[in-house]
């Protein structure tokens, strides 16, 4: 990696430091150590490190400023830009004779952390980044974990020491997240963690009473390495670009798409299935739909996160949008100006003008989306009568109604009961994009095929097979009766107690 004049500067110090500290850490014992803090040491060799990190950063860069953990800080001439360090990361490693501590250097520019480094002395590990150049581990470029599954990922922490007021909450922490990984490995230096989830050793870490020094080097590291992909999606606005996949259509296209969906589908679980008996052919092809929601449901490759889309814009206005708009506040008042007529004060007249826009609104709303659903259903309508009496049609029901005298007239039977399969699923998809873009939620995983199914064939019955008015009649009851059964059996509670 080529980098800028600062961050090789950075390398050098990191370096420089690093031999000094190995040199003390062979001497481990005989460091002399100061105690701070319960738990927090600071050693002879961490201010010397300090020291010479400030000395070959500023000597190059007199202007800037300094955020050290080892002492105080430095308002440089230059107020956009300040060296963050921590000289050694992991001191009560370092103090134990364990191999696991680091140099962590960052410089921030405007608030904004623009360069870092984080060196490993003990496997010359040279964690690097700069904003617009990547990540690397010395000269390879660093990539995080790719795993999908909860249950095989490791996560890092630290746990607090003995008296710390984040150890109660950190524990509690711990508990929830192990049973729900691979393990929990608390190593003692928050820099390296950092680092070690930036090149994909660890799928995560927390730890509370972090101090600047101690997460700014890795931060960036993390962001520059996995922040591409999650900036990519969240760049996304749905107010201006509409969401991903949408191609920047009107939403009312994926009920289109919807039926194509719902048809392809078919034409798979159809050829799988429609050699079966028919009331195999029905078990099947519950099966294969449970199936289907399943994966939606399960699969990582469907997204990185969650799956359920929300927000989704609307075939027809907004109220709010309606409540501002003039043609529709003149139409209000004029349906209501009887009412309005009556009230001789203007404030009271506005107050229930306003209430008037509210209450409008959502009647307008509603009626809109009637008249979308009449609209297909007519068309739907239109197109089945078609059908029906057309010389395919008159085909169909010949096969309905006597198989086997179709098979020896040599008709395709399998074919037409796929094609009939195919089409009706296809209904069924326009159906379900219908319903979703009405919610405005897409969530895949709470969707029932076995249920839906169900009522599907409660309204064929109640209709009549080939009867396409009987089947819309049926539809009717079988939803009127659905959506009004706890109304109804609460009146008859109270009608008879």
């Amino acid at each position: 990696m080529q980098g800028s004049a600062n961050l090789n500067l950075m390398i050098k110090a990191a370096r420089v430091a690093g031999r000094s500290l190995t040199k003390d850490f062979r001497e481990v014992e005989n460091l002399q150590v100061s105690i701070k803090g319960a738990g927090d040491f600071v050693s002879r060799a961490d201010r010397a490190a300090e020291q010479i990190i400030k000395e070959e950063l500023l000597q190059a860069r007199a202007t800037y400023g300094w955020l050290g953990e080892e002492s105080e800080p430095i308002k440089g001439e230059d107020p956009t830009r300040r060296w963050i360090v921590d000289p050694l990361d992991g001191t009560t490693n370092f103090l134990h004779g364990l191999p696991h501590w680091a140099i962590s250097i960052a410089l921030e520019h405007k608030n904004e952390i623009v360069s870092a480094v984080i060196y490993d002395p003990c496997t010359d590990e040279m964690f690097i980044s700069e904003k617009g150049q990547g990540a690397w581990l010395n000269d390879t470029r660093l990539r995080v974990s790719g795993r999908k599954r909860m249950q095989e990922t490791i996560f890092a922490t630290g746990v607090p020491f003995s008296g710390d007021e984040n150890l109660a909450v950190s524990l509690k922490e711990l508990g929830m997240l192990l049973p729900k990984c691979a393990g929990v490995r608390s190593f003692g230096a928050a820099a390296l963690d950092l680092a070690y989830v930036a090149a994909g050793r660890f799928d995560g870490f927390w730890q509370r009473g972090l101090q600047p020094w101690d997460t700014a080097a890795g931060i960036l590291i993390i962001r520059i390495t996995a922040e591409p992909g999650i900036e990519a999606i969240e760049a996304v606005n749905p107010a201006k670009t509409g969401f991903l996949g949408g191609l920047g259509l009107p939403i009312i296209f994926s009920w289109i798409v919807g039926a194509f969906f719902a048809a392809g589908l078919a034409f798979v679980v159809g050829k799988v299935a429609l050699g079966l008996r028919a009331d195999y052919l029905a078990i099947a092809t519950l099966l294969i739909s449970e199936i289907v929601i399943a994966i939606i449901k399960h699969e990582d490759w469907l997204a990185r996160g969650v799956k359920n889309v929300i927000g989704l814009d609307r075939p027809v206005p907004y109220e709010v949008n309606l409540q501002a708009t003039e043609w529709f506040i003149n139409l209000v008042a004029k349906f209501n100006s009887s009412k309005l007529e009556l009230i001789s004060n203007v404030a009271d007249k506005q107050a229930a003008l306003n209430q008037l826009v509210i209450e409008g609104s959502s009647v307008f709303v509603k009626l809109c989306y009637s008249g979308l659903f009449l609209i297909v259903v007519i068309a739907l309508l239109i197109v089945t009568q078609k059908a029906l009496y057309s010389p395919w049609g008159r085909m169909m029901r010949a096969i309905r109604d006597n198989e086997e005298a179709a098979n020896a007239m040599g008709k395709n039977v399998v074919k037409q009961h796929l094609l009939i399969f195919i089409l009706g699923s296809a209904i069924v998809g326009i159906a379900g994009a219908m319903l979703v873009t009405q919610d405005g939620l897409f969530t895949p995983g709470s969707y029932r095929p076995m249920r839906y199914t169900f009522l599907i064939w409660v309204m064929v019955i109640v209709g009549g097979s080939g009867n396409n008015f009987g089947a819309i009649l049926g539809g009717f009851a079988v939803w009127f009766l659905w959506i009004e059964a706890a109304p109804i059996a609460l009146f008859l509670i109270n009608l008879f107690i």
